[in-house]
């Protein structure tokens, strides 16, 4: 929906209109508001210039969006998410919830010139969203090293650009190491792929730093009984507590991600064979799971009495006006964290503890009940029963009986 020109009053309402039907609290945009009226303030013009916007926040605050390597404290990051939020409305029409160091400096024409190729080829591949957003992601960093190193075209990437880039992921200390090894991946894929296709002299994907991975934890697990506590102190009296009690409820019995819940479609649901069937948002992989008569009610239950009017193809819905579909990287961990503590279960300090914890304890649950380890991985659509296995690590009583079982497995 990129403008020309656009108020900056406009662009800020159209900005917090979007952000709210996105699922963003009320609160939390008056964080944004602050930073907005001051840059309101600051602008000479009523209309948005993104020039503008960069002078602002480096006089400001003191962020250089053009650089790679700047050290931000939290007042820094959020005054750039706040602004980046305005820019991308007033570019595309979006805020993307995947925020990436630095995006907002970066013209989408210069990540076309580089990238465009490269991700047609993927999309042909029919690799997944999630595969895509990760690897866009990773893409626009190295766009950053390519910006910095002054590297004009494909053909012109060289070891200086290589350099930079490795130097960037080295220090961004603010990104854990599994990641920044991911990103790596997924920018050496793109290297690969340039060199396969004569674009590059050299495979400079060989140059790449390979960050060590770090072990994974073993996920939190709640009981049976701590799911069923949890899913009884939600106020189902509202619309938005019927909303989150049929989200939750089917965290709890189907072990869906998060984003699949959000992501459900009318005709995601086959109410006359009582069935649930989709694509996994992250992997691509089609799923059918049964729907059961106390799933089935909940979510009729919302529909009827809970879900605004709305002609929108997906079930759930923000609900505040526009009534827009939930974002699909909206995690829902600070409503899952405010019913733990209303039903009076201690929440971990040493352990990630966020709405995916639910999926965790579906598959040790269930394995906890003997179910075996390949039913439990088709039914969470696992592309690979490794990782699965995973979760054998979280029922110590078992482990032993588990690992036993795998032997002919592995």
């Amino acid at each position: 929906m990129s403008e020309a020109t656009i108020p900056i009053k406009e662009l800020m309402e159209k900005t917090e209109q979007w952000l709210l039907g996105q699922g963003y609290k009320k609160s939390t945009l008056g964080f944004y508001r602050a930073t907005w009226n001051r840059f309101l303030s600051y602008s000479a013009s009523p209309a948005y210039s993104r020039e503008t916007a960069e002078q602002f926040l480096l006089q400001y605050f003191g962020v250089d969006v053009h650089a790679i390597d700047q050290t931000l404290d939290g007042r820094m990051r959020h005054a750039r998410r706040h602004m980046n939020a305005l820019d991308e409305i007033f570019r595309t029409g979006t805020v993307c919830r995947r925020k990436v160091y630095g995006v907002a400096s970066i013209d989408d024409d210069c990540f076309d010139k580089f990238f465009s190729d490269y991700l047609s080829y993927c999309k042909m591949q029919n690799f997944s969203r999630s595969w895509m957003d990760n690897t866009i992601a990773a893409l626009r960093i190295f766009l950053l090293a390519v910006h910095s190193s002054n590297t004009q075209n494909i053909k012109s990437i060289n070891a200086e650009t290589i350099n930079c880039f490795s130097t960037a992921m080295s220090n961004a200390s603010e990104i854990c190491m599994n990641v920044r090894r991911a990103r790596c991946r997924q920018v050496g894929a793109y290297l690969h792929w340039l060199y396969d296709h004569k674009y590059t002299d050299l495979d400079y994907s060989l140059q790449l730093p390979n960050f060590k991975r770090t072990a994974p934890q073993i996920p939190q697990v709640w009981s049976p009984e701590e799911i069923d506590k949890i899913l009884a102190v939600i106020d189902t009296a509202n619309p938005v507590g019927r909303r989150n009690y049929a989200i939750f409820l089917l965290l709890a019995r189907t072990g869906l991600r998060i984003s699949d819940v959000l992501g459900l479609k009318f005709s995601n649901i086959n109410w006359k064979e009582n069935c649930i069937s989709l694509s996994q948002q992250k992997t691509g992989n089609a799923l059918s799971l049964p729907l059961s008569k106390e799933l089935g009610m909940a979510i009729i239950s919302y529909l009827q009495d809970g879900r605004p009017q709305s002609s929108s193809a997906f079930i759930f819905l923000s609900h505040n006006a526009p009534f827009q579909p939930l974002g699909e990287h909206n995690n829902f961990n600070p409503e899952f964290h405010k019913y733990l503590r209303r039903a009076g279960i201690a929440i971990p300090t040493k352990r990630h503890t966020g709405v995916h914890t639910i999926r965790h304890s579906f598959a040790t649950n269930m394995l906890r009940k003997g179910t075996p380890v390949q039913d439990v991985s088709q039914i969470l659509g696992h592309s690979n029963i490794s990782v699965t296995e995973t979760y054998l690590r979280v029922d110590i009583e078992h482990m032993r009986l588990c690992s036993l079982s795998l032997e002919g497995l592995l």
